[in-house]
């Protein structure tokens, strides 16, 4: 892999400074980024979020796998492999979208989207990018909250152009 990206439930930062004491971390976050044997490897702890108030970066707080795939954005990124028992974890219907070719969110994508806006530009890069077709609920969440975009931050939405136009 390019990069390799695994939820930790416990301490990702204290995995991470174990496995590379040069690992650059993000407390708020619980995140952590090292390199182990020349593979970049990104690592998180199982958390839920909650957001101060529209817009904002959230308030992280530890919980279970089944807690964080369920904050994900769409729900062919919340799936997960166990280790070290190789469990395969599907709790939104990852697979079958996958295979459907139908970009979803793991609840409703009016509290989706309303968590953090910037949500539904990932849905257009995500769709265009995987040739996906976003499910006709969250079409109508993106039609109808389109305006909360405006409360996303110019360099949020600066990054997220580049990786729509250069993806």
């Amino acid at each position: 892999p390019v990069d390799l990206d695994l939820v930790v439930e416990g301490d990702a930062v204290e995995l991470a400074l174990r496995l590379d004491p040069e690992a650059t971390f993000h407390e708020r976050f619980g995140t952590a980024e090292c390199e182990v044997d020349g593979v970049k490897v990104d690592l998180a702890t199982a958390r839920t979020e909650k957001y101060p108030h529209p817009g904002s970066l959230p308030d992280v707080t530890p919980s279970s796998l089944g807690e964080d795939l369920s904050r994900r954005d769409f729900t062919i990124n919340a799936m997960a492999v166990t280790l070290p028992d190789v469990g395969f974890v599907d709790l939104h219907g990852g697979v079958a979208d996958l295979g459907a070719g139908l970009l979803r969110t793991p609840g409703r994508p009016e509290d989706s989207f309303d968590d953090d806006p910037l949500r539904m530009m990932r849905a257009a890069r995500f769709a265009s990018q995987l040739e996906m077709t976003v499910a006709p609920e969250a079409v109508a969440a993106m039609t109808a909250m389109a305006d909360r975009l405006a409360i996303v931050s110019a360099e949020r939405i600066r990054d997220e152009l580049s990786k729509l136009l250069l993806g």
